[in-house]
């Protein structure tokens, strides 16, 4: 029996810039203003952060809090009320997939506490949650396997992706439960699957793409399991997913690049694509097209800001990436660069790349 939490997925700024927010956009944010007399003790602190922020009514009446301190907390901001008696620390819950981690985590243990037997295993992208794998566009609902596929129950809050096969199951314990209880979920094969044909896909191959690279699956496992779907909704996409899927990409920014390339029908491209350059050095190109001689660049904002991995102020990286692109040049290569913003307009993305390519097919049928 595994062991399995709640914490957020461990998602970069990247994968959140595509979901089209900063910081604080769509979601209430921490009032500066402390509610006279008021504050979640720091057991709770405590308590949430090792669940996605995730907090229930009756733990908080534990702590002390009465039922108007909890209502100051969420009028001033400080709480979320998630759904029912779930409640989210709003300092913990900025992001979408904070958010969706929380609401998959209070529809636990909620049930838990209520019971057990009632509990439905985690399914498709709430399963995925457990697995910490990157959700950029997490749906709303918690989603789940029951007996049949009949979409949302009658509150709209769960979602059936139908039954699964025992196989497909695995069975884990709440980490720091003092009381060891468990819980069930799909495993990670057919939790991507169920997401890729029931939410958002490009989503779906975010996740899909991190589980290759992380080694929680493999291709033919992908393969297989969407080889064994069968008169289920959205079963094309799953099988899509499967094959499109690489471990290779670096980042969701090349992720999403790939869908969008899938969707054009444009040729596949060599994902990480190393250069030596005169200087001895190695370039690595995101994607290459080698018989056009193009190599093409994601280029996140992360990358420039303030969590840019080098560590080295923007104008410095924007000068070595300039020197590094005047030696792919020197090689032969050109290159074509696209940013978050053109992959949130597909049509400006399409016109980026398929320009860049028809250029370089000239060039080349030309003679370089």
């Amino acid at each position: 029996m595994s062991v399995l939490d709640f914490q957020s997925p461990r998602e970069t700024d990247d994968a959140r810039q595509l979901n089209g927010r900063q910081p604080g956009q769509g979601v209430r944010r921490a009032s500066s203003r402390q509610p006279s007399g008021v504050a979640l003790p720091e057991v709770a602190l405590a308590l949430a952060d090792r669940r996605s922020g995730m907090l229930l009514r009756h733990e908080l009446v534990d702590f002390g809090l009465s039922r108007g301190d909890i209502e100051r907390l969420v009028r001033h901001e400080q709480l979320i009320r998630m759904s029912g008696g779930v409640f989210a620390v709003a300092d913990l819950a900025k992001y979408a997939d904070q958010r969706y981690a929380c609401r998959v985590a209070g529809h636990v243990y909620s049930s838990l506490s209520r019971d057990s037997s009632r509990l439905s295993p985690l399914a498709g992208p709430s399963s995925l949650v457990v697995d910490r794998l990157p959700l950029w566009r997490p749906p709303r609902q918690v989603f789940v396997s029951r007996g049949h596929e009949h979409g949302r129950n009658e509150r709209h809050t769960t979602h059936s992706v139908g039954p699964v096969p025992q196989a497909n199951l695995l069975v884990g314990v709440l980490s720091g439960d003092a009381d060891e209880r468990t819980f069930a979920r799909t495993n990670t094969v057919r939790s991507l699957l169920d997401a890729a044909r029931l939410t958002d896909f490009a989503s779906a191959v975010g996740a899909a793409d991190r589980a290759l690279r992380r080694g929680l699956c493999d291709r033919e496992e992908l393969m297989e399991g969407a080889a064994a779907m069968t008169n289920l909704k959205g079963v094309a996409r799953a099988r899509r997913l499967a094959e499109i899927a690489d471990g290779n990409a670096a980042s969701p920014g090349e992720s999403k690049s790939r869908v969008l390339m899938h969707e054009l029908r444009v040729p596949i491209p060599v994902l990480q694509f190393e250069v030596g350059l005169r200087n001895g050095a190695l370039a690595i190109g995101d994607f290459c097209w080698r018989s056009h001689r193009l190599i093409g660049e994601y280029d996140g904002r992360f990358k420039y800001g303030r969590l840019n991995p080098s560590g080295k102020p923007p104008e410095d990286v924007v000068w070595d990436e300039k020197r590094r692109e005047d030696e792919l040049r020197a090689r032969g290569y050109s290159v074509v660069r696209w940013t978050t913003e053109d992959l949130r307009d597909p049509k400006r993305f399409a016109v980026i790349l398929t320009e860049a390519l028809e250029r370089e097919r000239r060039i080349a049928w030309r003679g370089r």
